[in-house]
C-alpha cells in the first residue's frame, strides 16, 4: 500500500526523531540571483504545506546536505538522469548561476528522521521519499507537523 494518507489517530503517534546539535553544518548550492542561502519559499516541492493558506501560516522547506554531492544531487541533478545512460551534458551556465553556502545549527533541530528504518517505524511509505508525484509526501509532512512533539524539520537521505 505505497500510496496510502496518514491514518486516522496519527496526531498521537511517536515519531521517530533525530536532534542536530549545534554547531553542525550542512551545505546548500541556491541560485546565486537569490542573496539569502539559506532564504526559501513556500512554493510546491516534495515536502511543502499543501493547505491553502496566507504563506505566513504554512511551513516552508528547506533543502540541504551534509555533502556537497548530495547538495549537487539535490540542486542540479535531480531526475535529469532517470532513464539514461551514458554523459549528462549539464551547461556551464546551471554551474555558474550557482553559489554554495554552509549553515551551521545554531540550535538544537530536531528532525523527522525517515533514514534507515525510520519511515518504517513510523508506517511512512516508502513512496513518500522516492516517488516522483509528490503530493503524498506533502500530506505526511503536514501529518508529522501536527504532532504534539513538532519536529522542525523532515530528513531525508540523498545520494
Amino acid at each position: 500500500m505505497g500510496n496510502a494518507l496518514p491514518p486516522t489517530g496519527f496526531e498521537t503517534a511517536s515519531l521517530h526523531l533525530h536532534v542536530v546539535a549545534p554547531g553542525a553544518r550542512f551545505g546548500r548550492i541556491y541560485l546565486g540571483r537569490y542573496p539569502d542561502p539559506p532564504g526559501y519559499g513556500k512554493t510546491p516541492s516534495r515536502f511543502s504545506d499543501p493547505r491553502r493558506r496566507k504563506p505566513a501560516n504554512r511551513f516552508g522547506v528547506l533543502y540541504m546536505g551534509d555533502t556537497v554531492k548530495v547538495c549537487f544531487l539535490e540542486a542540479l541533478l535531480r531526475d535529469q538522469r532517470d532513464g539514461l545512460i551514458g554523459d549528462l551534458p549539464i551547461a556551464e551556465s546551471e554551474l555558474r548561476d550557482r553559489q554554495f553556502a554552509q549553515i551551521e545549527v545554531i540550535k538544537p533541530l530536531t528532525m523527522v528522521d525517515l533514514r534507515d528504518d525510520g519511515a518504517i517505524k513510523m508506517g511512512v511509505p516508502t513512496d513518500v521519499a522516492k516517488s516522483s508525484k509528490q503530493s503524498l509526501a506533502r500530506e505526511w509532512a503536514v501529518a508529522s507537523m501536527n504532532i504534539a512533539i513538532r519536529p522542525t524539520a523532515s530528513f531525508i537521505p540523498r545520494g
